[in-house]
């Protein structure tokens, strides 16, 4: 029960959290989905970060943080949204540059989150 309510205690603050960076980013998104970028390149670099601390955390702090907090601050499904809208409106060119800079700019934040944390834990 307990990781249950961890993992809605997170997801309300990374839901808030979300919406704080699409309000802030709104007058970005004329052509390109920069909030949803953006929260989801944050989120990796810190999951890359938290990772070498995992084995040190409680189970239920991995549900706040990990399944609640970092769930709903990124999210693949607004990620595939954005693509299939972009596409859907003809804007093919930026929703494949769309996908490619964010698999690849996501990956490469989460490896180089992963090298930090590992440097701050020694």
């Amino acid at each position: 029960m307990v990781h249950w309510v961890c993992i809605a205690l997170g997801g309300a603050i990374g839901a808030v959290a979300r919406s704080i960076i699409q309000v802030l980013l709104e007058p970005l998104n004329q052509n390109f989905p920069t909030g949803t970028f953006v929260a989801n390149a944050f989120g990796c670099f810190l999951a890359g970060i938290l990772i070498p601390f995992w084995p040190t955390w409680p189970s239920w702090l991995k549900s706040l943080v990990m399944a609640g907090f970092l769930g709903a601050l990124t999210t693949y499904s607004s990620f595939a949204v954005d693509i299939v809208t972009l596409a859907s409106s003809h804007k093919m060119v930026v929703a494949l540059g769309y996908l490619s800079l964010t698999i690849g700019l996501c990956l490469s934040l989460c490896f180089l989150g992963y090298y930090c944390g590992q440097k701050l834990i020694t």
